[in-house]
């Protein structure tokens, strides 16, 4: 399956036949603003979607129905939510937001719900864009600030400390992603150019 999601306020999700082709199975509508971005989760039937209306929800296919029903709706975000990323052991998310904070989800074992576990303010000094959580555990974040942070989360503590911050493009910078083992990541930004960047433990 394939979900797209747009300024219409609205997940589309995609499944592909035995021709190969792609046809609309269902449309979610629950966000009252434009949807940002949606996610898969790694290892169960949910999908996540993060939105302009400041919240993020998580949707999951409901088989007596057979349509895809919002299971929970996480807010905690000021403003803006753009992106979101899980954390290696998949018992986190975190998410990034127009109002310049990360947070930290967790979920709960009982209830299988995520719950606000704890929140960076001022993260960045304007909007956080793009943020992803790498496979040895630190996590990269970036935004309109044009900066590059490496952060560090502590689950004991229930803290997020920066590492690492350098200025990495000349315009905002939209999107982060580590490689899959961890040892590059990439940035692309409003200057026109993607940088490779490799991390040295």
């Amino acid at each position: 399956m394939v979900a797209t999601c747009s300024r219409d306020k609205t997940i589309w999700i995609w499944e592909r036949d035995e021709d190969q082709d792609f046809s609309c199975q269902a449309v979610c509508s629950g966000h009252t603003q434009d949807v940002k971005q949606v996610k898969w989760h790694p290892s169960e039937n949910l999908l996540f979607s993060c939105s302009y209306d400041d919240s993020i929800k998580i949707w999951r296919h409901e088989e007596s129905i057979d349509d895809w029903i919002c299971t929970q709706t996480l807010t905690g975000h000021k403003s803006t939510v753009w992106q979101l990323d899980f954390s290696p052991c998949l018992e986190f998310l975190i998410s990034c937001s127009q109002d310049q904070s990360l947070i930290v989800w967790r979920k709960e074992a009982a209830s299988g719900e995520f719950k606000l576990f704890t929140r960076l303010e001022n993260a960045h000094e304007r909007a956080i864009y793009s943020v992803s959580w790498a496979k040895h555990g630190l996590i990269a974040s970036v935004g309109a600030d044009d900066m590059l942070r490496l952060l560090k989360f502590d689950q004991a503590s229930s803290t997020l400390s920066v590492l690492f911050s350098v200025q990495a493009h000349d315009a905002d910078i939209n999107c982060v992603q580590w490689q899959p083992d961890g040892q590059k990541l990439a940035t692309c930004s409003d200057d026109a150019k993607i940088k490779i960047w490799t991390f040295n433990q």
